[in-house]
């Protein structure tokens, strides 16, 4: 099963490298969207905080401001810049002239396309019933803060994806070794294990017994494997049948040619109205008898037997009536002569 799983073309490790990849690829997407979340809720949850300093700050910032008094107006800086999540603090009077600055702080106009974000408040001052404008305050923080603060959160998101994804491996691994790797290896050995001869004998068996797609697909093989058996044994019914037919063809063939070359025979060797063996025959016999009589030196006999006016009956009443005589000659001739 290791064997064929490494196989460069194998189906099995294709399927696993697919669905691997489909997996890591939306791991890496769903993380990367539950970052992204995570990061713009601390970062709504720290322009919370920062709207908060308002509530803290306003009143002392107000009365520094209202009163002039620099010294208390840089220590309210100073203080607020040093909260953790302050970046930058900007105060600016009623005119727009910066009054006090720490940290990254920059103007409103140079935050396109930086990771800088900022809460302002507009600081007034009641006087005669008349709400007096002293300028604003900006709290900035940056995309540091969110990081730091949501650190913690972030390591253990990498960390409870890398734990899934490996548990997740180890499952798939076990799972299409036991559900599709070794089937398809036993399925594939068995396969190379068939022989045509003894097609009879074999059937696969994948060790399933659920009914899924290879256990429809071990049962299709089984079915096709005993139909071949039947087709095959039907094939040599057949085979056997003709050859049977052949052979009885081939008798009677040799049979009727036997026949006909004793017909032959017979129309060479006799004459075909007394059926009395003609000259042919004779001079083929007489070799025969010639060659025993000179190996035995014996003497040898030649009786010629004819028939006397057989001329004038042909001529007074014809020659059927002639062949009548011949025929009558030969049926009385026949039993007084041995063979």
């Amino acid at each position: 099963m290791h064997y064929k799983f490494n196989k460069k073309h194998s189906i099995s490790r294709k399927l696993l490298k697919v669905v691997f990849t489909i997996y890591f690829g939306l791991t890496i997407l769903i993380t990367g969207i539950h970052v992204m979340v995570e990061y713009e809720y601390t970062k709504n949850i720290i322009n919370d905080e920062l709207k908060r300093l308002e509530k803290t700050f306003k009143p002392a910032i107000t009365t520094a401001m209202w009163e002039l008094n620099s010294e208390q107006l840089e220590a309210l800086t100073d203080g607020i810049y040093n909260l953790a999540i302050v970046t930058g603090v900007e105060i600016t009077d009623n005119e727009g002239f910066i009054k006090e600055k720490r940290g990254r702080a920059v103007g409103i106009d140079k935050l396109v396309n930086s990771d800088l974000f900022y809460y302002q408040m507009k600081i007034y001052r009641e006087f005669d019933n008349k709400l007096i404008y002293l300028g604003n305050v900006r709290f900035f923080s940056d995309s540091s803060v969110v990081i730091n603060r949501v650190k913690m959160g972030f390591m253990l998101i990498l960390l409870n994806a890398v734990i899934k994804s490996s548990i997740l491996i180890i499952l798939f691994l076990w799972a299409f070794q036991k559900y599709l790797f070794n089937p398809i290896s036993r399925l594939t050995q068995q396969i190379e294990k068939i022989d045509l001869q003894n097609i009879g004998d074999i059937r696969i068996d994948l060790n399933i017994n659920e009914e899924n797609e290879l256990k429809r697909l071990e049962k299709s093989f089984n079915q096709m494997l005993t139909q071949l058996q039947i087709d095959r044994d039907y094939f040599n019914d057949l085979q056997m049948q003709h050859q049977d037919r052949l052979e009885r063809q081939v008798i009677k063939r040799t049979r009727e040619l036997e026949d006909a070359i004793e017909e032959i025979n017979k129309i060479a060797f006799k004459d075909p109205l007394t059926h009395l063996k003609n000259c042919r025959s004779f001079f083929e016999e007489s070799k025969n008898y010639m060659s025993i009589a000179r190996r035995v030196k014996q003497p040898m006999s030649l009786l010629m037997v004819d028939l006397d006016y057989f001329k004038s009956i042909n001529d007074t009443y014809g020659h059927i009536i002639g062949d009548k005589v011949l025929i009558d000659f030969a049926e009385n001739f026949r039993p007084v002569t041995r063979k």
